[in-house]
């Protein structure tokens, strides 16, 4: 903190007084930036709040072997620190059902692809990686449906990657098509 006088002295008292008279359980938190000035410090204290008030909440790749009960259990005790509900947010979901998707698991990952736009009905991303879960298991109607809506709410949504979302509905539709003209 590069402020002195009074304002370094304000927060040394606050700093003291947290130290000494916090109730059992107050979550609290002090950083010191010597480095920083006053103008890159606000940055870098909101950041660091946030990874205070949030620890524990990452849920790391190397975890997603363990499933989505898992991944339940784990927001559920986050939700435990921050004091609210936390539900398992939508990339951790799409990542659990990629996961299951190449380990062959095309089911459990259709399943799990659902449940992320049922949670996220407004997520482009959600809606096209059912989409992909689809076309895997080569249930093309609903994976050009599933497509379209992505794309829908990409336009929607004015989504700075919307051209990918439209070209990928484009292909799935034509896919469908030709499956329809050249059936198995």
């Amino acid at each position: 903190m590069d402020d002195a006088g009074q304002a370094l002295a304000d927060y040394e008292r606050l700093v003291e007084t947290l130290k000494t008279s916090s109730p059992q359980g107050f979550r609290w938190h002090s950083q010191a930036f010597p480095d920083e000035t006053h103008v890159s410090l606000p940055l870098l204290a909101q950041i660091d709040a946030l990874r205070h008030l949030y620890s524990g909440y990452r849920f790391h790749n190397d975890l997603l072997a363990k499933g989505i009960a898992f991944a339940e259990r784990h927001f559920q005790a986050v939700s435990k620190t921050v004091g609210w509900p936390l539900a398992v947010p939508e990339e951790v979901i799409n990542s659990l059902a990629y996961d299951a998707l190449f380990r062959g698991k095309t089911q459990d990952a259709l399943a799990l692809f659902k449940r992320n736009v049922e949670a996220n009905p407004s997520s482009a991303n959600a809606h096209d990686s059912l989409a992909e879960g689809y076309a895997k298991a080569g249930m093309w109607k609903e994976a050009a449906f599933a497509s379209d809506k992505a794309a829908a709410l990409a336009i929607e949504f004015d989504l700075p990657n919307r051209p990918y979302f439209i070209e990928r509905a484009r292909k799935l539709k034509e896919h469908l098509r030709q499956e329809s003209e050249n059936p198995k």
